[in-house]
């Protein structure tokens, strides 16, 4: 089992104003055997001057991936995210904002050398 912490800080000058970025996570990742691992993962982004997503607000997020792998080559993955913000940020349909998003991913990668 391996675990990090990680926050960086940015600042850059544009002119007038000063940006500074406050991205902060914690992942962790568990491999209890040769063909299951799992790998949850958290994250806090204070986008102050919404320069990085085009709206002031607070996002989080938490996702947790498993990964499967055969002798042969092929792994796969399994991913659940969720998305949150402090305002209605995240599309819906084609009007409604919502404050928070769930998405799930399935993915197929095929290793041609084990090396």
């Amino acid at each position: 089992m391996s675990r990090s912490i990680s926050e960086s800080r940015e600042r850059s000058d544009t002119g007038a104003k000063a940006l500074e970025i406050h991205p902060q996570g914690t992942k962790e990742f568990d491999q209890p055997n040769d063909w299951f691992a799992l790998a949850p993962r958290w994250e806090y982004y204070d986008d102050e001057h919404g320069f990085t997503s085009g709206a002031a607000q607070k996002m989080k997020e938490v996702t947790a991936t498993g990964e499967f792998k055969h002798k042969d080559g092929v792994i796969a993955r399994l991913e659940y995210r969720h998305d949150y913000s402090d305002i209605p940020f995240f599309l819906k349909n084609t009007r409604d904002f919502r404050d928070r998003q769930n998405t799930f991913t399935v993915g197929l990668i095929y290793a041609f050398s084990t090396k």
